[in-house]
C-alpha cells in the first residue's frame, strides 16, 4: 500500500474512518459498564462541589473529570453525555488515524479505525485511553522536528502535550525514560525526562485547591488496578506466580522490561518509539481490566 497514489491510500484510510466512525455512534448506544456510571457519578460530584476522589475512588488527574463535568453541564440525560463522549473519542481516534496516515502507515491508520477493540474501547467503553495516546503522539511528531543542541519551540511543545498525555492518564509515564537514553545532546534528553513529569504533577496539584491532597495522591499514583499480571500467569511456573504478584514482584518485572525495551529501541524515531512503546507497556503490563 506505500506504493499506491497518496490519495488513494487517503481514499481508503477516510472511507475506514467513517465506517469507524459510524461503528462507534453505534457500540455508544448499547448498554455503559462500569467506567461510564463512574464518569456519571464523578462528574455530578464536580458539579455539586463534592469530591469525587474521596465519595467515588476517582483516579485520574483532574483534566479528564473537568471535561466530564463540562459534558455533563450541557446535556439533559445520561444518554446525551454518552452520546457527547463518544463524539470526543472518535474525533480522538480520527486524530490517530490521521497522524498514522501523515507518516506513511496508512494500513495502520485503516485497521485501527476499523478494530473491533478499539470501536469497543471508544464508543461502548468510553475510555480516555486514546486521549493519552493521540497527545503523545502529537508530541512525538514535534519532538522529531527538534534539532541542533539546543531545546527549540518543537521540544517545548513535545514535553508540553506529552505532559498533557500524562495529565489525562499516565499510561507514558515511563516514556521519559525511552526518551533519555536516545542518542543526542544531554541537555534535551534531561528536558524530556523531567519536564514532562512536572506538567503531571502541576496539574494534580490543581486538585489540591478544591480536595484533600493526600486522597487526590493515594488515588492516582496508589491506585493499584487488578494487578492481575497477564505475563506472569502465561509465563511463569503457576506454583509461584500468585506469590510473585502478591509481593509486588509483577511491577518490578514490568518495570525492567518495558525500560530494557527501552534501551534496546532507542535508536528508532520518536514517533516509532512511542509506537513500540505502546506495544511494550500493554505486553509487560502487571494490570488488565
Amino acid at each position: 500500500m506505500s506504493a499506491w497514489p497518496y490519495r488513494r491510500q487517503i481514499v481508503l484510510v477516510a472511507g475506514a474512518m467513517a465506517l469507524g466512525s459510524i461503528a462507534r455512534i453505534w457500540a455508544q448506544t448499547r448498554p455503559g459498564n462500569w467506567d461510564f456510571y463512574q464518569w456519571v457519578n464523578t462528574s455530578n460530584a464536580v458539579i455539586q462541589g463534592q469530591d469525587p476522589y474521596t465519595i467515588y475512588g476517582y483516579n485520574y488527574p483532574p483534566p479528564w473529570v473537568m471535561i466530564l463535568a463540562l459534558f455533563n453541564n450541557v446535556t439533559s440525560s445520561d444518554a446525551s453525555f454518552r452520546f457527547l463522549i463518544a463524539l470526543l473519542m472518535i474525533a480522538v481516534d480520527i486524530g490517530i488515524a490521521y497522524l498514522l496516515l501523515k507518516r506513511g502507515y496508512s494500513l495502520a491508520a485503516a485497521v485501527f479505525s476499523l478494530s473491533p477493540i478499539l470501536i469497543a474501547i471508544s464508543g461502548q467503553h468510553q475510555q480516555v485511553d486514546g486521549i493519552t495516546v493521540f497527545l503523545a503522539l502529537s508530541g512525538m511528531v514535534l519532538a522529531g522536528l527538534a534539532k541542533g543542541a539546543t531545546l527549540t519551540r518543537y521540544d517545548w511543545g513535545a514535553v508540553l502535550l506529552l505532559g498533557a498525555s500524562l495529565s489525562f492518564k499516565p499510561v507514558f509515564l515511563v516514556f521519559p525514560i525511552w526518551l533519555v537514553v536516545r542518542p543526542g545532546p544531554w541537555r534535551r534528553r534531561v528536558f524530556y525526562l523531567v519536564a514532562p513529569g512536572g506538567v503531571l504533577l502541576l496539574a494534580v496539584a490543581t486538585a489540591f485547591v478544591a480536595y484533600p491532597a493526600d486522597a487526590v495522591v493515594g488515588r492516582i499514583f496508589f491506585h493499584q488496578g487488578m494487578n492481575d499480571s497477564p505475563l506472569l500467569q502465561t509465563f511463569a511456573p503457576h506454583q509461584i506466580t500468585p506469590w510473585l504478584i502478591e509481593h509486588g514482584f509483577s511491577k518490578i518485572i514490568f518495570l525492567t522490561l518495558l525500560i530494557s525495551a527501552g534501551l534496546l529501541f532507542r535508536k528508532l524515531r520518536p514517533f516509532e518509539l512511542a509506537l513500540i512503546y505502546s506495544v511494550s507497556a500493554l505486553t509487560f503490563s502487571w494490570a488488565f481490566a
